[in-house]
């Protein structure tokens, strides 16, 4: 398990001080090719009504947090029960993450590397939900896709190639965790390096 999985003293402070109701795992794909003779990504624009952002493909599993504990000491709660079960479900959402992917851009088979790309832990108040919710996200990045993706994703509106640099198209933001990755030299590298076509 990645270090980044570790609650740091600054998350802990934050989890006391929000008391996040929910806990998600996120499982995302990252999808890198040449397209047009520029390194770009692939995203999804999966809830264009509430959320307005681009999206690496991705799957889910949320808990609750049962409002005592919320109310109480959180981090040890999370760290003690959410962070352990990591390992299980990271293996149940790669599968789930690759089949999600491989229906949603129709194609004949996509697959994920097994190592993990890289993790984050994050705190965000969910509008939506009118919660704080705590989040662990994974990123698998593709290791081979059909030949026909672009041919795919280029009459869907949904979905786009954006250059690895970009951080908004069709007056959307790249989604913030993305942003952060991208913004870091080394993991571009590895990513653009890996391009599938």
């Amino acid at each position: 398990m990645s270090n980044s999985l570790v609650l740091t003293e600054e998350m802990r402070s934050l989890l006391r001080e929000k008391k996040p109701r929910r806990a998600i795992l996120v499982a995302n794909a990252l999808i890198s090719l040449s397209y047009h003779g520029k390194k770009v990504v692939l995203y999804h624009d999966r809830d264009p009504v509430h959320w307005k952002r681009w999206f690496p493909p991705y799957v889910q599993s949320e808990i609750i947090v049962p409002q005592s504990v919320a109310e109480g000491d959180i981090d040890t709660y999370l760290e003690n029960n959410f962070i352990p079960s990591m390992g299980d479900r990271i293996t149940s959402l790669h599968a789930e993450l690759g089949e999600y992917t491989k229906n949603l851009l129709a194609l004949k088979s996509v697959l994920l590397s097994k190592d993990l790309f890289t993790s984050r832990l994050s705190l965000k108040f969910s509008a939506t939900q009118n919660v704080w919710t705590f989040y662990c996200l994974v990123f698998f990045q593709a290791t081979k896709v059909s030949s026909d993706i672009a041919e795919r994703v280029e009459h869907r509106t949904d979905l786009a190639f954006l250059p690895v640099s970009c951080k908004e198209s069709r007056q959307m933001p790249v989604v913030d965790n993305m942003q952060d990755i991208l913004a870091d030299q080394i993991l571009v590298g590895r990513l653009t390096h890996a391009s599938l076509i």
